[in-house]
């Protein structure tokens, strides 16, 4: 079997794995090779400097999920995860809530068109929550709240998506949007896990 394509490209903040017919196997043999690239700096890895790691339109499941989490989390300022229209099931939730826990400049989650059900969106709205509106003393645990968060969950396998967006709303603090922003500023900026809806229509 050929080895998968690079995903380097000449913007160097991308890691480009889209449309490259990746399963579980070669997605972990082209993240391990990114990860091989990492040189020691002050007797420790250097992180990655991927702000964007793409990996949508494959046939990645949850084991090659946990490969690109392996990425991301070695990155230094990762702020956007696309694994949109792949394979994935609940099994991979807990890789990713882990990456929501760790990695404080996520901005945006692009899961759409795939097979994950009302009980791992949950999961990872949850994640999403406890995250921005966890107590946070650094500055870039501040700078996450602020920001509201992308959750892209539409055409799973999600059977009641408006009682989990009511369900979110109402796990909110009352002082903040449904983005975990003030109330004020929140409405110009709605969380796209509400378009987990459109599995609905």
């Amino acid at each position: 079997m050929a080895p998968p394509p690079s995903g380097r490209q000449g913007n160097s903040w991308l890691l480009d794995l889209s449309r490259k017919q990746l399963t579980d196997e070669t997605a972990e043999v082209a993240c391990q090779r990114e990860l091989s690239r990492r040189k020691e700096r002050g007797g420790s890895l250097a992180p990655l400097d991927f702000q964007e790691v793409d990996a949508s339109e494959n046939s990645i499941g949850w084991q090659g999920c946990q490969r690109v989490v392996e990425v991301c989390l070695a990155c230094q300022d990762l702020r956007v995860l696309k694994l949109s229209r792949n394979d994935l099931c609940d099994r991979a939730v807990p890789s990713l809530c882990d990456l929501l826990k760790r990695c404080r400049s996520l901005e945006q989650l692009h899961l759409s068109f795939n097979r994950l059900s009302d009980e791992g969106a949950t999961a990872l709205v949850t994640a999403v929550q406890d995250t921005r509106s966890g107590a946070s003393t650094s500055d870039e645990g501040s700078a996450a709240q602020r920001l509201p968060f992308w959750l892209r969950l539409e055409q799973n396998r999600i059977r009641q998506p408006l009682s989990l967006i009511e369900d979110f709303r109402s796990r909110q603090p009352a002082s903040l949007g449904a983005t975990g922003m003030p109330a004020a500023s929140s409405s110009a900026k709605v969380c796209s896990v509400c378009e987990a809806a459109d599995a609905s229509r």
